[in-house]
C-alpha cells in the first residue's frame, strides 16, 4: 500500500488525471508521483496502513485490493466507519464490476488493473 503526502500541502495541486492501463505500481510510486510533488509513505499491511492513516496527514492512497492480512475494501470501509475521507486509487489483478462499484460506492476516485505477464 501505498501513502502519499504532497510535499507542499498549503499549494493547489492540478488534480488532472494521468492513466497509464493497465497499472504499472512501480512507474506511478517511483516516478509519476514523486515528479507531482508526493512523497511517498508504505505499508505492507493494512493494519501498518491505517497506523499511518491514523497518525500521518496523507493527500492519496494508492491501495491493493490483496493486503495480507484484510482486502483494500475492508480498509476503506474502515475509514469510512470512522468518518475519514482519503483520496484513493484502487490497484487490483483480479477486477470485477462487483468490486469496482464497492470500491466506489466507498470514495474511490480511480479503479486500475496491474499488469501482468506469463512467465514461461
Amino acid at each position: 500500500m501505498g501513502l502519499f503526502r504532497h510535499e507542499d500541502e498549503n499549494e493547489p495541486r492540478n488534480h488532472s488525471s494521468c492513466r497509464r492501463q493497465p497499472a504499472d505500481s512501480h512507474f506511478l510510486v517511483r516516478e509519476l508521483l514523486p515528479s507531482l510533488g508526493y512523497k511517498a509513505l508504505s505499508a505492507r499491511n493494512g493494519k501498518t496502513g491505517l497506523e499511518i492513516l491514523h497518525t500521518t496527514p496523507v493527500s492519496l492512497l494508492l491501495l491493493d485490493m490483496q493486503l495480507p492480512d484484510f482486502t483494500g475494501l475492508d480498509l476503506l470501509r474502515q475509514l469510512a466507519s470512522e468518518g475519514r475521507k482519503v483520496p484513493t486509487i484502487l490497484i487490483t489483478a483480479h477486477g470485477s464490476l462487483e468490486i469496482a462499484v464497492d470500491a466506489f460506492r466507498l470514495g474511490v476516485q480511480d479503479y486500475l488493473t496491474k499488469r501482468w505477464t506469463l512467465k514461461d
